[in-house]
């Protein structure tokens, strides 16, 4: 079972210690290759635009709630490892999904806050999306790991899309050592895995036991958008992200999902109504109808480390996407930091490029994060991509390098699902430890 609960409170600190200010389609088909990218599998299912988001839940009647968390799995040691059981090795368990044709799993955790502190969740919904090349029984097999930890068997009141499944279990997150209530449902259909599981933390209130009918309208409401998404198509943004390779240690996600979708801003952990609406109406201002973030931690070392992220955002039209370049420095105005200035250096990258540079925190820090953000215009497409390095500016060809690969991939239309580190990114990366 895919249990991200507990090692959250790691994420938080990480990013309390880096600073919080940068953190600003085509129907479905086969399998692809990416040209120049190596013999790494691309996949085409937009699992982001599938997976539920706080107002699907605000319709279920679980208001509230924000994204926190979000990442991508692939087929690694990182996965298998940490799905591992007791009783089930890695290596089986990486045969099975080898055998069901495992491609990638996108996944989003959304929190209600505590009405004793807001920094702390009160309860925790997961989504998970996965895409397979088979299905049928190599996928039970799959679903079977999934909830293969040591909880007890739930009945269902109906059968969510061709097999479905509950289980519950109670636990102790070693991170707090709040005691945590949690149920959890995995269906399969077609080619695809959905799961969800929504854990409520003792102690915090409010205390609302998950129930069986909460986590079936939650399922039927995520395959009623796997399979919109799959006949209809999404924006197709997810798919041109550069997502670095992910240990879970040295290079491991912080968001990764939409927080824009067909005009419509989501909400973020804490974010309250005034300040949703502030940022739909700058986004709507600028023609953006959708909006993605990945963020990941690179080179952590328990004191600090590298922060990468890739914002890209689709616009009504070209002119409104190179408007959005020009105007980078007082779009990074809006996130309260310092020392913001113009990089003279001109870069050739996409249609238009600027490069902004700035640093949060106080001066005297050595580990406050210095910012290099590279604004890029590629059609109707939007590009804000930055990187982060404690104590002084990262060499602005080490970004460079990053920003024409995550160009590439826009121009292609797609990108490998995870791609390898550069050789100049990783010895930065080094010099950390």
């Amino acid at each position: 079972m895919r249990r991200f609960s507990s090692g959250v409170t790691l994420i938080c600190a990480v990013l309390l210690l880096l600073g919080s200010a940068p953190l600003a389609g085509a129907a479905q088909g086969q399998y692809t290759r990416q040209d120049g990218g190596g013999d790494q599998l691309v996949g085409e299912l937009e699992l982001s635009a599938m997976l539920l988001t706080p107002f699907d839940l605000e319709d279920e009647g679980l208001e509230g709630y924000g994204y926190r968390f979000g990442g991508t799995d692939t087929l690694d040691d990182e996965f298998t490892g940490f799905i591992s059981t007791d009783d089930r090795p890695a290596d089986e368990i990486q045969e099975v999904l080898e055998d069901a044709g495992f491609v990638q799993s996108r996944w989003v955790s959304m929190d209600l806050p505590s009405e004793e502190d807001p920094r702390d969740a009160a309860r925790r919904v997961t989504v998970w999306v996965d895409e397979y090349t088979e299905s049928g029984r190599a996928l039970s097999d799959v679903i079977e790991i999934y909830l293969d930890f040591g909880g007890d068997d739930v009945d269902g009141t109906d059968t969510i899309g061709d097999e479905s499944a509950i289980v519950t279990y109670t636990d102790v997150a070693p991170d707090s050592g709040v005691d945590v209530t949690a149920m959890v449902l995995a269906f399969r259909y077609e080619n695809q895995i959905g799961q969800i599981e929504i854990v409520n933390f003792h102690s915090r209130s409010p205390e609302i036991e998950p129930s069986v009918d909460e986590i079936e309208a939650l399922a039927e409401r995520l395959l009623d958008r796997i399979e919109t998404v799959r006949d209809d198509g999404g924006p197709g943004l997810e798919q041109q992200v550069l997502r670095l390779q992910s240990d879970g240690e040295q290079v491991y996600y912080d968001h990764d999902f939409y927080t824009r979708l067909d005009d419509e801003q989501l909400p973020r952990y804490g974010q309250d109504d005034d300040l949703l609406d502030e940022l739909d109406d700058s986004e709507a201002e600028f023609g953006i109808t959708d909006a993605y973030r990945m963020n990941q931690t690179l080179g952590w070392n328990g004191e600090t480390g590298l922060r990468w992220s890739v914002q890209l955002r689709l616009f009504d039209d070209d002119d409104d996407a190179e408007a959005w370049v020009e105007d980078a420095e007082a779009w990074i105005e809006t996130y309260d930091v310092d020392d913001i200035e113009i990089v003279d250096e001109e870069v050739d990258l996409g249609d238009r490029a600027m490069v902004v540079t700035y640093r949060v925190g106080t001066e005297d820090d050595d580990l406050d994060p210095h910012w290099t953000a590279i604004f890029i215009q590629v059609g109707d497409i939007g590009i804000l991509l930055q990187l982060s390095n404690p104590g002084e500016l990262a060499d602005l060809d080490i970004v460079t390098e990053l920003a024409e690969l995550q160009v590439a991939c826009v121009e292609d239309g797609a990108c490998p699902i995870e791609s390898e580190l550069p050789d100049a990114l990783l010895a930065l990366m080094e010099s950390l430890s």
